[in-house]
Order: structure tokens, then C-alpha cells, then sequence
């Protein structure tokens, strides 16, 4: 199964290059998360995740981790290939359902993170082109 896992080159670890994200300010938002992107010299898509301790406990926080990163590691090829994007999850913000009812951002599937990630990620990069 190897051959399905996301390459650590695909990641961003580094405070360093957090910040160089960071500092471009280009970035959108929704209920569930925000996206930040900035231009990279790499030539392929990367991904950083930052999710707050407010979020939840340690189960939760790294479930949205996984499901984050398994969106990136299903979408990467649809993304710019010359971005970087940091991805932070909001703090205990209640999602809305279809039917109207709030619920816990904890309770996310894999559908409505690839949903968010992926619009906030277009908006993100269009914010770079201006």
C-alpha cells in the first residue's frame, strides 16, 4: 500500500515555511476552515495543516488532520502545481447540516472537507494572480 501514500515532499513541516505562507496574506475562508496559498518553486502542490488545541481533543484534532490530508493526497494533481497551502481549521465552529441544524465541526466527513478545501483553495490562488 505503499504505493498510495502521500510523499512527505507533498508537506510542509518547517516553521519557515509556514510562514512564508503566511506572510503572502492571500487567503480564503468559510465556517470549517481557512486556506492560505502562496506561489512555491518546487513544482508541485504542498500542504500545511494547523489546528488549534480549542478545536478539540486529540482524537478530533487528528482525525481532521487525516481527513485533510487525504483530500490533498486525492485532489493534488486538480491543484496549482506551483502553490503551497496552509490549511487551518477554525475552533469549534458549529457547521450547519441540509436541514438547518447546527452541529459540531468535529463531526466532518471526508465529502464536506474536500468540498471547503477545494473552493477555498480556488479563491486562494485566484487572490495570488491578481
Amino acid at each position: 500500500m505503499k504505493q498510495f501514500r502521500l510523499p512527505t515532499t507533498r508537506l510542509l513541516r518547517k516553521e519557515a515555511e509556514f510562514r512564508a505562507v503566511l506572510a503572502r496574506k492571500c487567503c480564503s475562508s468559510n465556517g470549517l476552515m481557512r486556506v492560505y496559498a502562496a506561489v512555491n518553486h518546487v513544482g508541485f502542490p504542498r500542504l500545511g495543516i494547523s489546528i488549534s488545541r480549542a478545536f478539540g481533543s486529540a482524537v478530533q484534532r487528528n482525525r481532521a488532520k487525516r481527513l485533510a490530508r487525504e483530500v490533498f493526497r486525492l485532489a493534488w494533481h486538480d491543484l496549482d502545481a506551483g502553490c503551497d497551502y496552509l490549511l487551518i481549521f477554525h475552533r469549534k465552529s458549529p457547521k450547519k447540516d441540509k436541514a438547518g441544524k447546527s452541529r459540531p465541526a468535529q463531526k466532518l466527513s471526508l465529502a464536506e472537507v474536500r468540498e471547503s478545501f477545494l473552493a477555498l483553495a480556488g479563491k486562494a490562488v485566484q487572490k495570488i494572480e491578481r
